[in-house]
């Protein structure tokens, strides 16, 4: 796995295999290590994908466009 990844990885109490992505959100349950490790892969790969992390934004969303807008408005 990449680095960073492994710290984000944890067993709860349960005996279920967890994943805790920004906001400390817990992803799962999954039922073995490799389980929630290819998950939070696959996961990154998708919010990182070959555009850049805006990939995952939707078009009207983006930070660039938002303040785009607001500098354009008349008081």
């Amino acid at each position: 796995m990449g680095a960073g990844t492994n710290h984000r990885i944890y067993q709860g109490d349960d005996g279920q295999w967890y994943y805790r992505v920004r906001g400390s959100q817990d992803v799962g349950p999954f039922d073995s290590r490799l389980e929630a490790e290819l998950k939070l892969s696959r996961q990154m790969r998708l919010w990182t994908g070959s555009a850049g992390p805006l990939a995952a934004w939707p078009k009207d969303w983006r930070p660039g466009r938002l303040f785009r807008r607001s500098a354009n408005r008349q008081p």
